[in-house]
């Protein structure tokens, strides 16, 4: 484990970040808004992590460490992660 790099997420109301993290050196990052007319906010969530996974494995990330920031796993962050997931990221 010390040497895979960690995805760092933060949930706000209103988005979803999310950073590929080594040594403390952003490789990656990308911010989703939630659409409010669109579908809910965990299968946006998901959307938006099966396209962050697929990201991470085109930067040659596909094994990591996730850290969710204090946030409790569920709704919109264990969405994120299981779309991480299918997109055949380990963690």
């Amino acid at each position: 484990m010390a040497n895979r790099k960690t995805v760092k997420i933060y949930r706000s109301n209103k988005s979803l970040e999310a950073q590929l993290l080594d040594a403390n050196k952003t490789l990656l990052g990308k911010k989703y808004f939630f659409n409010i007319k669109g579908d809910s906010p965990i299968k946006q969530s998901f959307a938006f992590g099966e396209d962050f996974g697929a990201a991470l494995i085109k930067k040659g990330a596909d094994k990591i460490s996730f850290d969710r920031n204090s946030f409790k796993y569920h709704g919109r962050v264990k969405s994120f992660a299981e779309g991480l997931r299918k997109a055949k990221v380990e963690f």
